[in-house]
């Protein structure tokens, strides 16, 4: 069992105490950790709201170089980062994670920045149809030149088919409850144990 964020908003967060809360959980679950990230998204206000940054391309530069310093961080090296969004001077996080956290990045479209951002790291949680699901694959195949060791996560409610998603390329099938599910259907859930794709 894997455990993880669907997903978190980097360019929100500090990286430095995102690092520290990503290495706690990856200690604790022995490794088990998988860091699902994305832009955010400002439904109910929730950047506006706080006066957070809205503007997607300035959220997205914000998630590529939080990104770049959190996996610098992770390192237990000596990190020197300036850029235009964060800045880190001669500083060392130990403990290391126990193992690699994987990154899984989110994306809505087959845009060539997202698709390259998903490239860069472990996986993706796309948010479209199998066949859109099949032209992010393309793409990042592309970039990437294989998909080996690259982990695909498609999402669906209890009793729907896998199948579309796994012959687009799905490597992991996770079941969402809806909103308002009692501790009933979690236990069901589990009883019945994953999906295998």
């Amino acid at each position: 069992m894997k455990l993880g964020p669907l997903v978190t908003p980097v360019s929100r967060r500090r990286p430095q105490k995102l690092a520290r809360e990503t290495v706690t959980l990856s200690r604790l679950s022995h490794g088990r950790l998988v860091l699902g990230v994305g832009l955010g998204v400002n439904s109910g206000g929730e950047l506006t709201r706080f006066h957070e940054v809205d503007d997607d391309r300035l959220r997205a530069a914000r998630l590529d170089e939080g990104l770049e310093l959190l996996t610098k961080l992770w390192s237990g090296e000596p990190v020197n980062h300036q850029g235009p969004h964060f800045f880190a001077e001669g500083v060392t996080f130990l403990p290391r994670p126990e193992g690699s956290i994987p990154i899984w990045v989110a994306a809505r479209s087959p845009r060539p920045a997202i698709m390259a951002r998903a490239a860069r790291y472990d996986g993706i949680c796309p948010e479209t149809t199998p066949d859109g699901l099949r032209e992010m694959l393309r793409l990042i195949t592309a970039a990437r030149g294989s998909l080996e060791g690259f982990d695909v996560v498609a999402r669906g409610r209890p009793g729907d088919d896998p199948a579309p998603w796994r012959s687009a390329g799905a490597t992991w099938w996770v079941e969402e409850l809806a909103s308002g599910a009692g501790i009933g259907d979690v236990e069901a859930l589990i009883r019945r144990g994953p999906v295998r794709l």
